[in-house]
């Protein structure tokens, strides 16, 4: 897949556990000679993965510090748009990268941690929640049930995300 058409798929990255600093306007990413390395993406992985460090849980024992890019693609919601809660059983971190928003009031549009898709007894809430901001890129692990909260939005505007999943190599 070529840079070109990595930058056409557009917006939508799931994030926890590590906030960085914003990445700036999406078209000013930039894609290194090295396969599966994006300049914009790759120093706050890597940061991510120095501070996990390695452990024997199921997360950080397969923390080698090096990474590739498993699947990358976007997603354009609108008015009343969200994304049912999920979790990515191919990957191992996954990632949202906020591009464009509306303006969000009252936790609408917020990226949610915690809930799964399917009825439970009890029910499960979700226990952690994200404000997402233009610029943001958050990063947690692939196995996290994540989804985003309903949003009112007014004609035309949209949330627009850029999502991928890593696995180490």
């Amino acid at each position: 897949m070529t840079a070109n058409m990595l930058l056409q798929l557009g917006a939508f990255l799931a994030v926890l556990l590590l906030l960085v600093k914003p990445l700036g306007a999406y078209m000013a990413l930039v894609f290194s000679d090295e396969p599966n390395r994006v300049h914009r993406f790759g120093g706050p992985i890597e940061r991510y993965l120095a501070q996990l460090g390695r452990g024997t849980d199921r997360l950080r024992r397969r923390n080698t510090g090096r990474w590739r890019l498993a699947d990358f693609w976007s997603v354009r919601l609108r008015d009343s748009g969200y994304h049912f809660n999920h979790y990515h059983g191919s990957g191992w971190l996954s990632s949202a990268c906020y591009i464009e928003l509306p303006p969000l009031a009252n936790g609408q549009g917020w990226l949610q941690f915690g809930m799964p898709c399917m009825p439970t007894r009890p029910a499960l809430g979700p226990d952690y929640f994200v404000e997402p901001e233009a610029g943001q890129l958050v990063l947690f692990p692939s196995w996290m049930w994540h989804g985003t909260v309903p949003f009112a939005a007014k004609p035309g505007a949209s949330r627009l995300t850029i999502a991928f999943d890593v696995l180490p190599r």
